[in-house]
């Protein structure tokens, strides 16, 4: 798997600072750093130049939120790489409802192909309408949730979503086409600012 390549040592560092390693986190940031920051860059790629939440702030962010001094639950790689995406998607989250407050909703670069919808044409969807659309389908299919997660904030492709998810890349290719077309009638049926 491209994510974390290094996944042995990973598991073993979080099982170290399980047991009170604090070098085991320090070596563990380092690991996840360049991986995190890609990720990180990715999701900026179409946001304006002057966005005020950088990739940086964002992976501190994530892995503050990750290591917050209550118990980790992970006992693998895969559980880690599934808890750092949800920790990114919520510091974007929580970053666009704080601009929100601030300024009427700013337009975050998330693209999910072209059958995927915008508010208006050439806009990226916004942070909190696809958070508010991922809520509602994880009350359907939470899975379907994961592999979008995976998919826009991770960056990862179909075959590494199933190594992670522990399911057929047929399987994630499936439920990828089912999340694109809930997610185009959901937010186009939101997009006249009920988001």
């Amino acid at each position: 798997m491209e994510f974390l390549p290094e996944t042995g040592a990973l598991t073993g560092l979080l099982r170290a600072y399980q047991g009170g390693s604090e070098e085991a986190l320090a070596e563990l940031f380092e690991i996840v750093l360049p991986e995190l920051r890609q990720k990180a860059r990715q999701l900026f790629v179409n946001e304006r130049a002057e966005h005020t939440l950088q990739p940086t702030a964002l992976i501190n962010d994530a892995f503050i939120r990750l290591f917050d001094g209550k118990p980790i639950p992970w006992e693998n790689s895969r559980d880690f790489l599934n808890s750092a995406v949800v920790e990114m998607r919520r510091a974007l989250v929580d970053h666009a409802r704080k601009a929100d407050a601030k300024k009427r909703q700013r337009r975050m670069g998330v693209e999910l192909g072209t059958d995927y919808p915008s508010p208006s044409p050439g806009d990226p969807i916004t942070a909190i309408a696809l958070d508010q659309a991922l809520c509602q389908m994880a009350e359907e299919n939470p899975r379907t949730v994961k592999i979008v997660e995976l998919t826009v904030f991770g960056g990862l492709n179909s075959r590494e979503i199933g190594e992670v998810l522990g399911v057929s890349y047929r399987t994630v290719e499936r439920e990828w086409q089912w999340a694109r077309k809930w997610l185009k009638r959901f937010l186009s049926s939101n997009v006249d600012g009920k988001q």
